[in-house]
This record gives structure tokens, C-alpha cells and sequence, in this order.
């Protein structure tokens, strides 16, 4: 993509860290977290929130309902605190 000058929006992130920390492999793991960059995402959640969104925990719980691993803990981590 990058050599076509084509940036890549949210969802192509969303696709490559899920692919990457999906995989049994745990070096990809470690790919997906340097791409994820919590600290953007919890600054980009509080910039949310100064505007008025709040997180609904329910509705988050349902669309990942099944799934687990670490890149859920940290979902829930930045949005919940938890």
C-alpha cells in the first residue's frame, strides 16, 4: 500500500493487528502490539470522550463476544479501565 502512496485508513490497521495477534505464532504478537500503539489509542478515547462519547460496555461485550486473547484485554483495558 505504502508503495503504491496509498495510506492505509483504521480499518486496514483493524484487519492487520487482529490477523497478527490471532496467530499461534508469538512473535506476531509482538508485531501486533508495536502497530496497535496503546498510547495513541487511549489518547484518541479521552479526545472522544472530551466530546462526548462514552464507551458502551454492553454493546462492546456483545460484538466480541467469543473471542479472547490479549488484544481483547487490551480492548477493554483502554476503553473500561479494566
Amino acid at each position: 500500500m505504502l508503495a503504491s502512496k496509498v495510506t492505509p485508513n483504521a480499518y486496514t490497521y483493524s484487519v492487520l493487528i487482529e490477523t497478527l495477534a490471532g496467530d499461534p505464532d508469538p512473535k506476531f504478537l509482538a508485531v501486533a502490539k508495536n502497530v496497535g500503539r496503546e498510547d495513541e489509542a487511549k489518547q484518541f478515547l479521552e479526545d472522544m470522550k472530551a466530546k462526548g462519547f462514552e464507551p458502551d460496555e454492553k454493546a462492546v461485550r456483545e460484538v466480541l463476544m467469543g473471542r479472547r486473547g490479549p488484544m481483547v484485554r487490551s480492548l477493554f483495558n483502554i476503553l473500561f479501565g479494566k
